[in-house]
């Protein structure tokens, strides 16, 4: 009896411990991010796969550089300035400043810019981006 006890807990761990959610490799990537054919300042690069959180990278004099995972993924890019602060009707308080993406939808919400991250690392990702359409 308790070899058969024994087999069963055996046999069901190793059922369970094969349900575990995959484990994606992750990968070095580097490149840069021009606007109008000048380094973007600084900014949020982002490499988005469904049903994930984004892994987000920072922009700083137009270069960018970490680990995300690997596999072809969708990209958004996004710049702050500064931004009014919007105070509601009836409220005495002042209204703080925000951040507000100063890209077009186009390179960030509705983005469509694309990355092939190999096994290996994306070190020459390059994104030329334009104000204008």
């Amino acid at each position: 009896m308790t070899r058969c006890l024994l087999f069963a807990l055996m046999t069901g761990l190793a059922a369970v411990a094969g349900c575990g959610e995959k484990v994606v490799p992750k990968a070095p990537v580097r490149g840069t991010v021009t606007l109008d054919k000048k380094p973007l300042p600084e900014g949020q690069i982002l490499f988005v796969t469904p049903g994930k959180s984004p892994e987000t990278l920072p922009i700083t004099n137009g270069t960018f550089e970490g680990t995300v995972d690997v596999g072809d993924r969708r990209v958004q890019i996004m710049a702050y300035k500064t931004a009014k602060g919007v105070t509601m009707e009836g409220d005495t308080a002042t209204a703080e400043a925000s951040k507000a993406n100063y890209l077009p939808g186009r390179y960030s919400t509705e983005s469509q810019l694309k990355a092939q991250v190999p096994e290996g690392g994306a070190t020459d990702l390059k994104f030329d981006l334009t104000s204008n359409p």
